[in-house]
């Protein structure tokens, strides 16, 4: 179904540039409901042993959702477009949707069989939409910052974990360029990251049992000095993450 509609429309989406701002809205719209209504088909519940609860139908929403999106956005300029609008429109009536229920802004608490997951939001202006998860099982908690700057939410959030992975902007490695990497250029990306300065601080206020550091900018840069900057304030040294990483906690 949504690819049936997507091969109808395609000329609509990439010449997206011909019709108006109300008239993307209106097909952004039309785009999600096709997304409901294929998420709401009764083959899922019924023959292919999908839940018919509210976690079930979310799945598959999300399924769906995340199978467009990112469609749309490797479609040019005009799908990624169209992409970040749909994504944003889902977004919100996800939010909504979460609100009646309950949830309120400062977190949302998930139950996956034994496991707890909670999301709250963290601080990555001008991104939109930044979040932090907690992982809690069996009284180990699990705190991942996602991409922010140092917020209260977080601090707030990540008290106590076992494990904090935080993401990393490593001061004094970036070199200016005349090009990409300017003066300016680095200033923006380090202020809506947390800094190498300040994440030991922020990892001492939380009172974590480990700092893992993650999502490093730049990815070369000297690992001991960095180590020895973050011991600085957090009194351990940290950990710095590699993928398929393995930590007991």
């Amino acid at each position: 179904m949504l690819a049936s509609f997507f091969r109808k429309n395609s000329k609509m989406f990439f010449n997206s540039y011909l019709i108006s701002k109300h008239q993307k809205r209106d097909l952004v719209d039309i785009l999600y409901q096709k997304i409901v209504n294929v998420s709401r088909n009764k083959v899922f519940y019924t023959k292919l042993n999908i839940r018919d609860t509210l976690d079930g139908r979310y799945d598959l929403l999300a399924l769906f959702s995340i199978i467009l999106t990112f469609t749309l956005s490797r479609s040019g300029s005009k799908g990624s477009e169209f992409s970040q609008i749909l994504f944003d429109k889902i977004f919100l009536d996800l939010d909504l949707s979460l609100r009646e229920l309950g949830a309120g802004d400062a977190g949302v608490n998930i139950k996956i069989k034994d496991m707890n997951i909670q999301y709250f939001e963290v601080d990555h202006k001008p991104v939109k939409h930044a979040f932090g998860f907690n992982f809690l099982y069996k009284k180990k908690k699990l705190t991942i910052s996602g991409d922010t700057r140092p917020c209260e939410n977080l601090m707030k959030y990540a008290q106590k974990a076992d494990v904090l992975l935080h993401e990393v902007f490593i001061d004094g490695e970036f070199k200016e360029t005349t090009k990409m990497r300017t003066k300016k250029t680095l200033h923006n990306v380090r202020n809506y990251h947390t800094p190498s300065t300040i994440v030991g601080k922020v990892a001492k206020l939380t009172r974590c049992k480990k700092l893992v550091l993650t999502h490093l900018v730049p990815t070369k840069f000297n690992e001991n000095k960095l180590k020895k900057t973050v011991k600085f304030d957090f009194g351990k040294n940290p950990i710095i993450g590699n993928d398929l990483m393995k930590i007991r906690i």
